[in-house]
């Protein structure tokens, strides 16, 4: 495995070279994945996998419900005194 790590190191510190505003950095092999905390630490730039998204997707589909137990139970809304979602347009995003 280290070989494969330097390889990919070495692979990263290449692209950054061709493109220095590179942002961030997306590994498609699933075989890179173990690399991606090495990667992004030797950048020093998010490094996306593909296990990094499989658990992304779930949340995205299922996003987490900050309502209290109070308020699921009383059938409360998602999104408490939003007023993107009341209709009311006052404050920062009227």
């Amino acid at each position: 495995m280290a070989a494969a790590e330097q390889d990919i190191l070495e692979a990263g510190s290449a692209l950054k070279k061709r493109h220095p505003d590179l942002g961030a950095v997306v590994l498609e092999c699933t075989n890179m994945a173990p690399y991606a905390r090495a990667l992004s630490e030797h950048l020093q730039l998010p490094v996306f996998d593909i296990v990094g998204f499989h658990q992304l997707v779930p949340v995205g589909l299922r996003p987490r419900d900050f309502r209290s137990a109070r308020q699921r139970a009383q059938g409360v809304a998602g999104a408490v005194n939003n007023p993107l979602r009341s209709g009311e347009r006052e404050g920062p995003c009227a």
